[in-house]
């Protein structure tokens, strides 16, 4: 029956030729995300027809066929009558948002001389080169990873750059980060008068040496998945991956 589902849950389906997943308007996305990998699970669980298939129904905005697997599926909005529009901007406090969606609607005007104009010229090579290089200038290493199945698969290193629709890929970017000390200032000049007072230069440049910062780095995660790669990738990775990196590198990962 449609009154089983809850606004508040998410509701798998399973029709054998078609696994459904009901997602309730305020369920939260762990529940989501979880739903949506129980799903594929399902799916690969039993023998299914090669035409089966994960489909995803938002609460309002249900598909046909989802609709007929229940009895009496209703889709009248319900309406109250005994109240009239100035009773609703009184009691709700509609004024305001009304007034700021009707500017908002008024500011909403596209500009298209864009589309009629001609196409810019391709960058040069030399000019994308010089530019990479300027941008990874404090890129100490780079690793990508590639969805195969279930699991991340190294991705070799002549592969960087092309990307595939129906893949999804990981990259780990490590960065060098400069480590700024105040103390190196007092310590330069500290060196400089200690040389004037005693003439004891070699001395002071190996307590230098020792005393130098060491280097810091900072790790980034990018993650890129192709428009008809399924949602897979992204769990995959949330649930395993990110955490493995998380515990690698703790407090140095974006």
């Amino acid at each position: 029956l449609q009154s089983l589902l809850d606004t508040k849950s998410v509701y798998i389906l399973d029709c054998l030729t078609d696994l459904f997943i009901w997602i309730g308007r305020k369920s939260s996305r762990l529940v989501r995300a979880a739903a949506l990998k129980l799903g594929q699970e399902l799916c690969g669980m039993l023998h299914r027809p090669k035409h089966a298939m994960v489909i995803r129904n938002l609460e309002g905005t249900e598909c046909q066929v989802f609709k007929s697997k229940f009895k009496n599926w209703d889709d009248v909005l319900k309406v109250d009558y005994t109240r009239n529009a100035e009773s609703v901007v009184q009691t709700d406090g509609l004024q305001g948002k009304v007034k700021k969606d009707a500017e908002k609607k008024d500011q909403m005007k596209a500009d298209l001389t864009a589309l009629f104009l001609p196409r810019q010229p391709p960058m040069p090579a030399a000019e994308a080169e010089q530019l990479t290089e300027e941008w990874n200038e404090d890129l100490d290493g780079m690793e990508g990873f590639v969805l195969e199945g279930k699991k991340f698969a190294r991705l070799p290193e002549e592969e960087f750059g092309h990307f595939h629709t129906e893949d999804c890929y990981v990259f780990l970017c490590r960065y060098w980060v400069p480590v700024e000390h105040e103390e190196e200032e007092e310590q330069q000049q500290s060196k400089k008068r200690k040389i004037n007072n005693d003439g004891d230069e070699e001395d002071d440049e190996d307590d230098d040496e020792e005393k130098q910062p060491e280097e810091d780095f900072q790790c980034v995660v990018y993650f890129w998945q192709g428009r008809e790669a399924s949602n897979m990738g992204w769990l995959t990775f949330t649930f395993s991956l990110q955490k493995k990196f998380e515990s690698l590198f703790p407090g140095k990962l974006e």
